[in-house]
C-alpha cells in the first residue's frame, strides 16, 4: 500500500511494533484522497497460456450472440436496439468531458507509479520543502499586523484568522509599540525578512524550550498544551521555511533528529536529559537497581551491624 506524497507514492513508515491495521489506517488516511496498491508481482497472466489451460469453478453467464449492425443506404452502421432523440441528448459532451477527466487521472497515477518505481525513497527534507514552497501562491498575500516588542502576539493573531492560508506570500507590517501606527515600509521582501528574523528568536525564548541558547529542547508545559502553542509553533518555523525566512537554529542536535528522522531513529541516553535534578534522580534509581542486584547475587562483602 501507497501514499501520495507531492509527485511520488511513498509506503506508510511504521514505528517498531506498529501494524497497519484497520483502524490506524483509518487514521493515516482521514482526510486524503486515495490509497495505491501497488502489486510485488506481475499481476497478468501470461499471454501464451491457452485458454484451456485455465481452470475456473465460475459459471460464466451466457449470452446470445450479438446481432450485426444494419447498414443503410449512406453506409452508416445503425443499432439493433431503439434508441431515441432524447436519450442522447446532450450526453456526447458529458461522456466527453468524463473519459478526458478519467484519463487526466490516469495520467497522474501513472506518472506516480513510475516514477515510485524508479525512486522508491522518503524525500529528503531538501526536497520535501522546495515542494512546498513551489505550491506558495505570489497573487495572494496573508499580511501579519506585528509589533516589534511583541511579535509571538501579532503572528497568532494571523494564523487564527479564518482567511489565514499558509501558501499565500507573506507580508509583514510592523507598528510601534507607542501608538501602534504603521511604520510605513513598503514589503518589498525586506519587512519580511525582519519578520521571520524576529519571529524566530521570540520562538527561541518562549517557556516550551529548555536548555542553552543553541541546543534546546521541548519541555511538557500543561499551558502549551490547552492553548495549542506547540502546534502555532509549528505553523511558525513551517511558514519560515517554506517563505525563505530562514529556520530555527536554536535547536539541538538531538532535537533536529527527532524531527527530521521520527523518534525510533534516536536511541536516547541519560546525557540527552538537561535536567540535572531528573538526571540525578535517575542517577540514584539505576545505582540504587545495581546495588540490589550485586547484594542478592553475592557480590558485594558482607558488613557486621
Amino acid at each position: 500500500m501507497m501514499l501520495g506524497c507531492g509527485s511520488n507514492l511513498m509506503e506508510p513508515s511504521l514505528g517498531p511494533n506498529q501494524e497497519l491495521d484497520g483502524q490506524l489506517l483509518f487514521r493515516v488516511m482521514k482526510g486524503k484522497n486515495a490509497l495505491y496498491l501497488l502489486p510485488s508481482t506481475d499481476l497478468v497472466e501470461d499471454a501464451k497460456t491457452p485458454e484451456s489451460d485455465i481452470e475456473s469453478d465460475i459459471d460464466l453467464p451466457q449470452y446470445p450472440p450479438r446481432q450485426p449492425s444494419n447498414r443503410t443506404e449512406s453506409g452508416s452502421a445503425t443499432s439493433p436496439y431503439p434508441v431515441t432523440d432524447d436519450s442522447i441528448d446532450g450526453q456526447d459532451g458529458d461522456l466527453n468531458d468524463g473519459l478526458m477527466m478519467i484519463q487526466d487521472e490516469r495520467n497522474d497515477v501513472d506518472a506516480a507509479i513510475a516514477l515510485s518505481l524508479t525512486d522508491n525513497r522518503a524525500p529528503s527534507l531538501d526536497e520535501l520543502l522546495r515542494e512546498l514552497n513551489s505550491q506558495v501562491n505570489g497573487e495572494e498575500v496573508s499580511i501579519f499586523n506585528v509589533n516589534r516588542d511583541d511579535v509571538i502576539d501579532g503572528t497568532l493573531r494571523g494564523l487564527k484568522r479564518r482567511s489565514f492560508n499558509p501558501f499565500k506570500r507573506v507580508s509583514a507590517v510592523f507598528s510601534s509599540s507607542i501608538c501602534a501606527e504603521a511604520e510605513g515600509a513598503v514589503d518589498e521582501g525586506g519587512p519580511t525578512r525582519e519578520f521571520f528574523r524576529l519571529l524566530n528568536q521570540a520562538v527561541c525564548r518562549l517557556p516550551i524550550w529548555f536548555g542553552p541558547d543553541d541546543s534546546k529542547m521541548l519541555t511538557l508545559k500543561s499551558t502549551g498544551v490547552e492553548d495549542r502553542l506547540y502546534y502555532y509553533v509549528g505553523q511558525m518555523i513551517a511558514m519560515s521555511l517554506i517563505h525563505g525566512g530562514g529556520g530555527p537554529h536554536f535547536l539541538s542536535e538531538t532535537m533536529f533528529k527527532l524531527l527530521v528522522s521520527g523518534p525510533e531513529s534516536l536511541e536516547a541516553t541519560i546525557d540527552h536529559i538537561q535536567s540535572e535534578e531528573i538526571k540525578g534522580t535517575i542517577m540514584k534509581v539505576r545505582l540504587a537497581i545495581a546495588l540490589n542486584f550485586m547484594n542478592c547475587n553475592g557480590l558485594l562483602p558482607l558488613t557486621s551491624k
